[in-house]
């Protein structure tokens, strides 16, 4: 892995996981407007194609044609390019709506790949953000309060001290624990599909 405060340094933003509505990619997307210098990496499965389809890519295209890199990568993704994706990401920003109610296992991925967050305060990620200090959340579901936290912690936060708490935040897990925590968000979270041809080569269905 590349010291983190390298990979803050490039101000890569990652939104990791299925593309639906109560996901909140749509208001990343809106605060987008207000963190120039940053890019975002969108990885995930269409889950919900119409919100996908007129609300995702209008205003990914409207992005790009303003100059901000924002890369799509709506397919699966092998369990190689996972990892590769979260080793360049600056940091991961789950903008969930109230309306998600499950326990979310793209934080305990970011957490293994020594990945910091920004979240939105549902679905206890408040909690455990606040907990081990891994990120920045927001309580507000303005673009404005989303950016804001993308700022702070990229401007507030001292990179040593933060992959400090995030290495304090893995020890704190048994190796057992931390392991079946990412087993568990790639098995039921994001869902394993072998390919047609029977091979028993498998990719990460991002759900």
């Amino acid at each position: 892995h590349r010291p983190l405060r390298d990979r803050m340094a490039a101000k890569r933003l990652l939104f990791f996981g299925a593309l639906r509505e109560n996901k909140g990619l749509d208001l990343l997307l809106q605060a987008m407007d207000l963190l120039p210098g940053y890019s975002l990496t969108i990885a995930g499965e269409p889950t919900e194609p119409a919100f996908f389809h007129h609300r995702v890519r209008p205003q990914v295209e409207r992005l790009r044609a303003k100059g901000y890199a924002i890369d799509l990568l709506a397919d699966y993704l092998s369990e190689s390019q996972v990892d590769a994706l979260f080793a360049r990401t600056s940091a991961a920003v789950l903008p969930y709506a109230k309306t998600f109610t499950a326990q979310s296992g793209v934080v305990f991925m970011a957490l293994a790949h020594r990945v910091p967050v920004i979240a939105s305060d549902v679905a206890g990620l408040g909690d455990i953000l606040g907990e081990f200090g891994i990120g920045t959340t927001f309580h507000t579901r303005l673009p404005a309060a989303l950016a804001e936290a993308v700022r702070r912690l990229f401007e507030q936060t001292n990179a040593d001290d933060l992959g400090d708490q995030i290495a304090d935040a893995r020890r704190s897990y048994s190796w057992s624990n931390s392991a079946a925590a990412t087993l568990h968000a790639y098995d039921t979270l994001l869902g394993i599909r072998k390919e047609h041809d029977g091979s028993a080569i498998e990719s990460i269905a991002i759900r």
